[in-house]
């Protein structure tokens, strides 16, 4: 069998290397902290450092760990902060029955139903349907109290289907 040689890490190496984990730690509390009260982030745990297979990969996650950290989203103030921005925008567009309970899933049902129902033209531009009614079938469905906290997507799928058909 073949010897394989181990490299001796430079002193810049360890250093990277040990302030990574410092950073993961920082990161991986936070994120911890945040799914923990059921938000929803767009960073996922770092990988181990171990699991970190050459100077490229550490500079590349050390890169995404920093600007998760520095980030607003990384701290609860933060996230406070920019969903009283997102409810005041949900205000001023009218979507009135946007509340913490019901977010998610009405990000989701857009996001769903803008993808389904969207068409590309012969000339190949995206042709959006009309949002608007997405938002009028959601607030109904909110007054009448027939979204709740078991309420899935799947089900105001179906629930829409027969609201338009």
């Amino acid at each position: 069998m073949a010897q394989t040689k181990k490299r001796k890490l430079t002193e810049a190496q360890k250093a990277k290397r040990k302030e990574y984990s410092r950073q993961r730690d920082i990161a991986r509390k936070r994120i911890l902290r945040a799914q923990a009260k059921g938000e929803l982030l767009d960073m996922e745990l770092p990988p181990k450092l171990a699991d970190i297979k050459n100077t490229r990969q550490l500079d590349k996650e050390l890169a995404k760990l920093m600007k998760f950290l520095n980030s607003p989203f990384s701290t609860a103030k933060g996230r406070e902060e920019q969903k009283k921005k997102r409810f005041e925008g949900y205000k001023r567009a009218g979507y009135t029955n946007i509340n913490e309970k019901n977010e998610n899933l009405f990000k989701e049902f857009m996001k769903h139903m803008t993808r389904v129902y969207t068409t590309m033209t012969p000339d190949g531009k995206r042709l959006f349907h009309d949002s608007d009614t997405f938002v009028e079938f959601f607030d109904q469905m909110v007054e009448e109290d027939r979204i709740n906290d078991k309420t899935r997507l799947s089900d105001l799928v179906r629930m829409f289907n027969r609201w338009v058909g």
